[in-house]
């Protein structure tokens, strides 16, 4: 993993709920992801139904330390002085409420090495008007290639 959970501050904290995790090796932020999750067990983390924060494209170096708060915010980079030499980054998930309330829930961070979305219908189906307009009424989907 090129990202570690280092701690959960202040769980369950209106405006002051956090998730400090390290960089460990080069990557490009966008390939990463925080779940807000809940242990079930002593082996097993629910899986669906929680939040999720994927990180915006923000290259980081090891020793670069991230700060993801659940409140509202706006992101800001500066150096750190607790970590010489390395940048501190602070992300705001816009939340109105806390994620990690107990010490049930727990946060998992996904790398991200490749993803699909769903197709958007409505760009879709602009997409396929405006690949239409201009063909000839008796156009077969051959001739749309």
């Amino acid at each position: 993993m090129k990202l570690r959970i280092e701690t959960i501050a202040n769980r369950g904290v209106p405006n002051l709920e956090r998730i400090h995790l390290s960089v460990a090796e080069p990557t490009n932020l966008s390939f990463h992801m925080v779940m807000a999750s809940a242990y079930q067990g002593l082996t097993a983390i629910a899986n669906g139904g929680r939040l999720s924060f994927w990180f915006p494209p923000v290259d980081v170096q090891p020793g670069d330390q991230l700060i993801l708060y659940t409140r509202a915010g706006v992101f800001e980079k500066s150096k750190s002085t607790l970590f010489p030499n390395h940048n501190l980054f602070f992300f705001f998930w816009g939340l109105a409420q806390t994620v990690w309330n107990t010490e049930n829930d727990c946060a998992v961070v996904l790398e991200l090495l490749a993803w699909q979305t769903s197709q958007n219908s409505v760009a879709a189906t602009n997409a396929f008007a405006t690949l239409m307009r201009g063909m000839p009424t008796d156009a077969k989907p051959t001739d749309l290639k």
